[in-house]
């Protein structure tokens, strides 16, 4: 079955067009998105899709973020990539990987819209805007990956975390992000203590605050000085 953690609002076309994959599609295109989609909410820390799950549904995030983490066998667990409202989770339908090879959470609340499989992948075969957006951010999301990778073994904590802290807020549009630091640490794949001393070193410079469950963003600049290089281009 579908996913039902529906918050209590019809479809709406301008929520749609948030959605940088969705955003061109001609009227008549989106008045079918209108039609088979469902609005979802998800809380933080709330999974969205278990690895080994079948995708049922196609998830297009309009506010928020859904993380992609990848799970060794001694069960260590760190973020390979973010899907944001410029993007789409549910690739691996249309690439021959009809289950979901990674664990998708939303580390902060997040609001989407889910489509069923049999629509979107109906409308890929026969939108030229939706087959083109999708697969521009798929190219996107291969370099994200890609740049993951290199980060996690040569970059500090220190440099991670802000990294992570500053894509999280520019893909999430929040500045004030609902945040545990056991889900900090899960993301960037560090020790609980280490993502602690690494937040307090960065409010003692004034780039951030944190009080329980929430980290909020005080200076941006200060944030992106801390981080390392692999930000996104589209991000700065």
């Amino acid at each position: 079955m579908l996913f039902t953690y529906n918050f209590a609002s019809p479809v709406r076309r301008n929520d749609l067009r948030v959605n940088r994959i969705l955003e061109g599609l001609p009227p008549a295109e989106l008045d079918d998105v209108v039609k088979g989609a469902t609005p979802i909410s998800l809380a933080a820390g709330q999974t969205l899709l278990r690895t080994g799950e079948p995708y049922l549904a196609v998830t297009f995030p309009i506010s928020g973020i859904i993380s992609a983490i990848g799970t060794l066998k001694d069960g260590q667990q760190h973020e390979v990539t973010a899907i944001g409202p410029e993007g789409l989770v549910g690739l691996g339908t249309i690439l021959g990987v009809p289950i979901a090879r990674t664990w998708f959470v939303a580390p902060v609340p997040t609001t989407a819209y889910q489509l069923p499989i049999h629509v979107f992948v109906r409308m890929f075969d026969t939108s030229t805007v939706l087959r083109t957006h999708t697969l521009i951010h798929a190219g996107r999301l291969l370099a994200s990956i890609a740049r993951s990778a290199s980060c996690n073994r040569f970059h500090s904590h220190r440099e991670r975390l802000a990294r992570w802290l500053f894509v999280t807020m520019k893909k999430s549009g929040q500045t004030s992000l609902t945040l545990t630091h056991d889900i900090v640490a899960q993301m960037v794949g560090g020790p609980r203590h280490t993502v602690s001393a690494e937040l307090a070193e960065l409010r003692a410079i004034g780039a951030i605050d944190y009080h329980r469950g929430e980290i909020t963003i005080l200076d941006e600049g200060k944030v992106r000085a801390a981080a390392c290089d692999c930000l996104p281009q589209d991000l700065v």
